[in-house]
């Protein structure tokens, strides 16, 4: 299995992409975090500052299991506004990865993409209105369409990550893995 790719721009919301990272890691499924800018360091919305992995450019589309976009602002815009990011989700769809977006992340960056268009989807409700796609729009904690997971913000962290791992695993792996932490889902 490859690794799942989490891509973070200055402004992400800090939730949406460290609860995945440590629970993906705790099912040992490996993740890196990916700065999407020219430093390895990125700081979230919040002003928690990360040290990435490695940076989009170094990242080899073969060695990817899914990547994860989180929400934010102005990471979602910080992200959509970055064409080797958009190129990076048309290219992991094509290559059927997972593709997981939260919060502003759905209409914000995964609307630019070439796979969006007639997907089911979720996002945080003050962004539902913003795309030309809200006819597609879920009010669910968590929207599975084809390849794309979606989910509407920092609350439904926890029911994101679950649908990720068992996507990627199992239900089964998924929940046990939950449990032991003493999420109710």
């Amino acid at each position: 299995m490859g690794y799942v790719a989490i891509l973070l721009a200055d402004g992400f919301e800090e939730v949406e992409a460290l609860l995945p990272c440590d629970f993906l890691r705790r099912a040992d499924i490996p993740v890196k975090l990916v700065s999407v800018s020219e430093s390895n360091q990125v700081e979230g919305a919040h002003g928690i500052k990360v040290i990435c992995d490695l940076h989009l450019s170094d990242m080899q589309h073969s060695d990817i299991a899914a990547v994860i976009v989180p929400g934010g602002m102005p990471g979602s815009t910080n992200l959509a506004e970055n064409p080797a990011v958009i190129a990076c989700l048309n290219q992991a769809y094509v290559d059927q990865k997972w593709i997981a977006g939260i919060c502003a992340s759905p209409t914000v960056v995964l609307s630019k993409t070439d796979f969006f268009e007639g997907k089911y989807f979720t996002c945080t409700p003050s962004q539902r209105d913003q795309t030309e796609h809200r006819s597609f729009y879920k009010e669910e904690d968590v929207v599975i369409d084809g390849y794309m997971i979606t989910s509407r913000g920092p609350g439904t962290t926890a029911a994101f990550t679950h649908a990720i791992i068992t996507k990627m695993l199992s239900k089964e792996i998924a929940d046990n893995l939950f449990t032991r932490a003493l999420f109710i889902l």
